[in-house]
């Protein structure tokens, strides 16, 4: 699933897509301003939604279909990203310059790393745990390693065809590639880099799908560890597009303006690639009584989820061969 925020006027509204890019849900999720800039936005491996409400001074988690959850109240969260095992970082502005490791039932802080210097926009953790972290203010990408709390290299950004360098807000990391966007960059360019960061940043064109000069992308995430997700427009339309780490496009999704108007806060989805291997069964399930159920059965290691037709429920169950 891929979730995708956008406000009109001072209303929030969540956007669920599936896999192949289909709209599930279109949801308001605040009928007061969070931010009208961006309001960052995670997915867990479960297909929870964590959202960093700036303005608000809130974080708030919501399940996979957008239904509250919980929420915390937090000092301006400006970034958040989750990790490969399930961390939840948080990095708050500008009075503290912390990055802050939150719990995901509580939203409350449980260790945190003094940062100290910078302005951060965009951040996302590649699969060996290694967050990546856009430093405008210092014109660098840093990469860090927060289990010894230390930065542990950075690059300088690129150029871009603008000249402040501010507007790069977003990135994400698929493999050995780290890849960055620049709000409103006229080349429509999504620039990569190693996740060494042993080279300068390189663009790339993706102007098949963001053609005209007044078009571009705006947010990244990475999805499954596979794929990159771009949201951008095209002649001011709200444009989201699933990628290979090579640009080849995979699907595109047009929101209409109508249905969906004003303007992208953040999109992501989950990062990583699952761990587990999945494999689905049917069968039949006889409970005591004599009651017997048509059954789904999603086999995973460590997790088992049997899903009934019109019953969601989970059972802890054993299995004999």
């Amino acid at each position: 699933m891929i979730a995708y925020l956008y406000y009109s006027g001072s209303s929030h509204y969540l956007v669920i897509l599936d896999s192949d890019g289909n709209v599930i849900h279109n949801i308001l999720h605040s009928a007061t301003a969070f931010s009208t800039n961006n309001d960052p936005v995670a997915v867990d491996s479960d297909g929870n939604i964590y959202i960093a409400g700036r303005w608000a001074d809130m974080l708030k988690k919501l399940d996979s279909e957008g239904n509250w959850v919980h929420h915390y109240y937090f000092n301006n969260p400006h970034q958040i990203a989750i990790n490969p095992d399930g961390d939840i970082w948080v990095y708050g502005w500008p009075t503290d310059n912390y990055l802050k490791k939150i719990d995901p039932n509580t939203l409350q802080e449980i260790d945190s790393i003094l940062i100290g210097y910078g302005d951060f926009s965009g951040m996302a953790f590649d699969s060996d745990g290694f967050l990546y972290m856009i430093d405008w203010s210092n014109d660098n990408i840093g990469k860090w390693n927060v289990t010894t709390k230390a930065r542990v290299d950075y690059r300088a950004l690129p150029a871009g065809d603008l000249s402040s360098k501010s507007i790069y807000s977003s990135l994400a990391v698929v493999g050995s590639t780290v890849f960055l966007t620049q709000w409103a960059n006229d080349e429509g360019d999504i620039f990569t880099c190693p996740t060494n960061l042993s080279s300068d940043f390189v663009a790339n064109n993706v102007d098949e799908d963001f053609p005209a000069a007044n078009d571009f992308v705006n947010f990244i995430t990475a999805y499954n560890g596979t794929h990159i997700i771009v949201e951008g427009y095209v002649s001011n339309v709200k444009t989201i597009v699933k990628y290979t780490p090579d640009f080849t496009r995979v699907w595109k999704t047009i929101l209409d303006s109508a249905t969906y108007p004003g303007s992208g806060l953040g999109i992501s989805a989950y990062n990583f690639e699952p761990s587990e291997t999945a494999k689905t069964l049917t069968g039949t399930l006889t409970m005591s009584g004599g009651l017997t159920k048509k059954l789904k059965l999603l086999l995973i290691i460590r997790k088992i989820k049997m899903i009934f037709r019109g019953d969601r429920s989970e059972y802890d169950i054993e299995l004999e061969k």
